[in-house]
């Protein structure tokens, strides 16, 4: 592998289980739960049914950082929330992990509430601390007489607040953030063709109930490259009609396996 990932359990490197991954593949979209899919060789006592004590198990807070040179660059933090071990016939049995990072804790059954004379801010920070997350928030102090929550859950209710108002909604460990999309991932980065852009497909259309033409990008980066959802990509030797525009990057699927590390990601046009 190009990178060797760094797996850690409760807070604390798990060189075993690093050592055996095979697969990894993290997947990031904008207002959405960020999911891991880790793929390790199954071992004598990796898994731990309880959901208390330590080890592999559900629930057990879980992240990802991958070793590139000399440098570490975290690619994923949160918690697992499912386990499957796999024994096929004719290859080694290996254990699926799949987590998620802590917007997933807002996935709550459909709720009903009021919020009164409460800004943006005010009632993302209420409804992080009802589950243990703090708040950052970047958005107007605009305070609203009357919001209503009806019948939708709170991650559903908060991401269409953030579609709404143009921003964007995303977690960091414990801390769950709302604001614009360039300060979830603040810079530009350029992808030449060839070099960090591996594929490319450019798709320009007019979309139904939409005055203007939009402009998406989508394709494969090398896995060196930080592109993440909210940064702003260019891309370089492509053609005159791309080249030299700005895309905000709205979806990434980052993987690393026996063919090496790579990102494909989906961009729309900024207006």
């Amino acid at each position: 592998m190009a990178a060797a990932p760094v797996v850690t359990l409760d807070s604390v490197e798990d060189p075993a289980l690093s050592r055996d991954v095979v697969g990894l593949v993290v997947r990031e979209r904008r207002r959405r739960p960020t999911r891991l899919r880790l793929t390790v060789l199954s071992a004598p006592g990796r898994l731990v049914d309880s959901e208390r004590g330590p080890g592999l198990r559900v629930g057990a807070p879980c992240g990802v950082s991958l070793d590139v040179g000399p440098s570490r660059v975290e690619w994923f933090d949160g918690a697992v929330t499912a386990l499957t071990l796999r024994s096929p016939a004719d290859a080694p049995a290996v254990v699926v992990v799949e987590a998620q990072d802590a917007l997933h804790r807002l996935c709550t059954p459909p709720r009903r509430h009021v919020w009164r004379d409460l800004s943006e801010g005010d009632i993302v920070t209420a409804v992080a601390g009802e589950h243990g997350l703090g708040a950052d928030v970047d958005a107007g102090p605009t305070a609203y007489r009357l919001v209503r929550q009806s019948g939708v859950s709170d991650l559903d209710f908060l991401r269409a607040r953030a579609r709404a108002a143009g921003l964007d909604l995303w977690a960091t460990g414990d801390t769950l953030h709302l604001g614009p999309p360039e300060g979830r991932s603040p810079g530009s980065v350029v992808l030449r063709w060839g070099r960090e852009l591996l594929s490319a497909r450019v798709r320009t259309d007019r979309p139904a109930g939409h005055d203007g033409v939009r402009t998406r990008v989508g394709g494969e980066a090398d896995g060196t490259a930080a592109v993440r959802v909210g940064a702003r990509v260019r891309l370089d030797d492509l053609g005159a009609s791309v080249d030299e525009r700005g895309f905000r990057v709205v979806e990434t699927r980052r993987v690393l396996d026996q063919r090496g590390l790579r990102t494909a990601f989906r961009a729309h046009a900024e207006e």
